[in-house]
């Protein structure tokens, strides 16, 4: 997703400095644009808490894998 996010980002930027070259930006398409700027900020927090939440479930997957073959071991 990280890719499809930077993606929309720079589409994005490219649209703003478009849009300072043309007179009168209007009110509801710099909103439109700070919408966006913020669900993109929103996904890339989402992304960052699933990987994290993916990788403590990764852990704590193999914790419990070593554990039960731990009395083997000893």
């Amino acid at each position: 997703m990280t890719g499809r996010v930077d993606a929309a980002r720079i589409a994005i930027i490219a649209r703003i400095e478009k849009l300072q070259t043309l007179p009168g930006l209007r009110p509801e398409e710099r909103q439109a644009i700070e919408d966006a700027l913020g669900g993109l900020r929103f996904l890339e927090r989402e992304e960052a808490r699933f990987n994290a939440e993916a990788e403590r479930r990764a852990v704590e997957e193999s914790l419990e894998k070593l554990r039960s073959v731990g009395h083997t071991i000893q």
